[in-house]
């Protein structure tokens, strides 16, 4: 029986999120033994996670403590991790999945299996030189790209996690909920369903201040809520400063709604229950998700968007222009509700500064196609271009770039406002080729007298200066990188053959991009769409 443990130190909301993919890889081998590292603050949301054998921890808090507090040293926060991780280093494991994007854990996955060299480890490690090394294309993009790409990645992180391990986690067993709770909810909504009213829980706050709604706003909803004959709930946490927000919201509202009071643990039978959910709460998102509620997801602030967006089909995601709190309003998010509960057959109706997207499936991943409101057309552009191309990068496969083409293409308000993003965006992409034809010059140069390095070692700072952002012009240029950083020491001669071998595979992966651009520019003026 082969035995697998999940790396996970990442946050809540992530874990939950986690928990459809680490159940697809229980799914995928059946008789395998699947367990978890977490960080030990977040072990509750574990219990809610079908088929895991055994949780570990690691204190967070107390590692902080031991290497922040005057009292201790640096010494004293590794032997409080070494004895943490003295049961995983113990046991034999098989495989060792990293779901988390950074070096600490890199570095830790490496640790764990020191001792077992058969132990094979998907996601990023660390491997005897020092390097970090992703153990496919996928986990480079998991690695390298997607913390470069800001608010507006091309993919969902759980649909990256899903190519990197070569699963799907459709169709997964939601996660676990408390038979009693879900008893108790249960018969306690359907009481409120009489007449074919609707059960729409609202999650009144945020741990984080910028991404909140407000009491004002809340009240405001839940008052217009109540008034369109539908029976608004309130998701609060069991804390004083949750029921004290609960409570200067019903002090502004003459109809006083449902309060419920819920940890974790119970939460998920809430959400499980409800027929749609408004959050500005990824966390709370990722329940509803995991169960497939329906939700309208308000996503402000510093949250990162696409990233961690709903991938719910029945959902809307809304936005704002600006990311502030102030620019959706009582309208907007009533308009994505009416829009859910109607399942999409009616229309939206948003302010200027609002943006409604809808998650759709292509070739196994989630795509947002925008839906209302007002948008940067070049970003809805080049998200979409992104997604396509590091699709056809890592899979060779062309199938879904019509569909790709298609989002874009009805982002477009214009022909002129497409026509002029693919011509910028091929002189970028020459301009890109251009510093490759450079490199390789250059190389080849250094390859015949090694004195000339610097001009090499220039013309290389001059392509990663195009990887500040992910752009479809520079994409190909980000796999470069990641892969040129990951050489191991060699000699003079392997280090230049690996090298041009990179910079032709990054040429050919350039020669795409223009090859997409040309395609989506027929499509648009045969008018295909």
């Amino acid at each position: 029986m082969n035995r697998i443990l999940i790396v996970h130190l990442k946050r809540f909301g992530d874990l939950i999120s986690a928990g459809q993919t680490i159940s697809a890889i229980k799914a995928k081998h059946p008789h395998s033994e699947v367990s978890l590292l977490c960080f030990e603050e977040f072990s509750s949301v574990a219990r809610l996670i079908p088929g895991l054998k055994k949780t570990y921890t690691i204190s967070r808090n107390t590692l902080l403590t031991l290497s922040n507090g005057k009292l201790y040293n640096t010494g004293f926060a590794l032997e409080e991790l070494r004895l943490r991780l003295m049961p995983l280093i113990e046991s034999p494991w098989d495989k060792i999945v990293n779901l988390t994007n950074d070096l600490a854990s890199a570095h830790l996955c490496s640790w764990i299996s020191c001792h077992d060299l058969n132990v094979s480890i998907e996601g990023v490690c660390v491997d005897e030189y020092g390097l970090a090394v992703s153990s496919n294309s996928w986990a480079s993009v998991f690695n390298d790209v997607l913390p470069q790409a800001g608010l507006n990645s091309p993919f969902n992180f759980r649909d990256v996690w899903a190519k990197m391990l070569d699963l799907s986690d459709q169709g997964i067993a939601p996660l676990l909920t408390n038979p009693r709770n879900e008893e108790t909810v249960n018969r306690n909504f359907q009481s409120l369903r009489r007449g074919g009213i609707k059960v729409i829980g609202i999650q009144a706050t945020c741990p984080i201040e910028d991404k909140g709604l407000g009491a004002e706003l809340v009240a405001r909803l839940a008052e217009e809520i109540s008034t369109d004959g539908h029976r608004p709930v309130l998701l609060i946490a069991p804390n004083e400063s949750e029921r004290e927000f609960a409570s200067q919201i019903l002090e502004q509202i003459e109809y006083q709604p449902i309060v419920v009071e819920s940890d974790f643990t119970a939460l998920s039978s809430v959400v499980r229950n409800l027929d749609l959910l408004i959050t500005p709460d990824t966390v709370t998102k990722h329940f509803a998700d995991a169960h497939g509620t329906a939700c309208v997801e308000i996503s402000l602030g510093s949250s990162p968007v696409f990233k961690q967006a709903t991938m719910n089909p029945k959902s809307v995601l809304l936005s704002a222009k600006d990311r502030d709190f102030s620019q959706v309003s009582v309208d907007d998010i009533l308009s994505a509700v009416t829009f859910c509960l109607n399942n999409g057959k009616t229309g939206l109706e948003l302010a200027q500064q609002a943006t409604a997207y809808r998650p759709v499936k292509i070739a196994d991943t989630t795509a947002y196609q925008v839906i209302g409101g007002s948008y940067n057309q070049d970003d809805e552009f080049n998200r979409h271009a992104t997604s396509a191309l590091i699709l056809k990068m890592n899979q060779n496969d062309d199938e879904f770039v019509n569909d790709y083409a298609l989002l874009a293409i009805k982002a477009a308000t214009s022909a002129k406002s497409f026509t002029n993003w693919i011509e910028q965006t091929k002189e970028q992409s020459a301009l890109t080729m251009k510093d490759v034809l450079h490199a390789i010059r250059a190389l080849l140069q250094m390859s015949e007298n090694p004195r000339k390095s610097a001009e090499f070692i220039e013309s290389l700072d001059r392509l990663f200066a195009n990887t500040e952002y992910l752009l479809p012009a520079n994409v190909a240029v980000h796999f470069f990188k990641s892969k040129v950083e990951c050489l191991p020491p060699s000699s003079f001669q392997q280090n230049t053959k690996s090298i041009e071998e990179l910079l032709f595979k990054l040429k050919s992966d350039l020669q795409h991009t223009m090859n997409l651009l040309s395609q989506w520019h027929t499509l648009w003026t045969e008018s295909k769409f």
